[in-house]
């Protein structure tokens, strides 16, 4: 159960980090252009 408790932790880590991405600190990037959006929408 550890193993894949530790599996699905790096999923989340990766969608995450891509969400970092599309919506960097501190400004945020774009979070109002549509296509973005979806992007981000689709990531989670």
């Amino acid at each position: 159960m550890l193993l894949e408790a530790s599996e699905q932790y790096d999923v989340v880590n990766q969608q995450f980090s891509m969400l970092a991405e599309l919506f960097p600190a501190p400004t945020g990037g774009e979070p109002n252009n549509s296509e973005i959006a979806k992007k981000g929408i689709t990531i989670m």
